[in-house]
């Protein structure tokens, strides 16, 4: 995985891309806005949509709840 994260008050961003041996390549971004957890619990669950993103699992877990994509 090539990952880019860049973050200010409030926002968190992180962009990259997956080339997975024997597939397609994966090109993804995501943005937290305003939200109101603590950093590092951004960070967590930004790594749990990149992950779901690029396993192509198609879950997520958000505040302890597994949502479908």
């Amino acid at each position: 995985i090539h990952l880019k994260s860049g973050s200010h008050t409030g926002v968190r961003n992180y962009s990259g891309y997956y080339f997975p041996e024997n597939g397609t390549p994966v090109i993804f971004s995501v943005m937290i806005n305003h939200g109101k957890a603590s950093g590092q619990k951004l960070s967590s669950a930004a790594g749990e949509i990149i992950s779901s993103i690029v396993t192509g699992t198609g879950f997520i877990r958000t505040g302890g709840q597994s949502v479908s994509r």
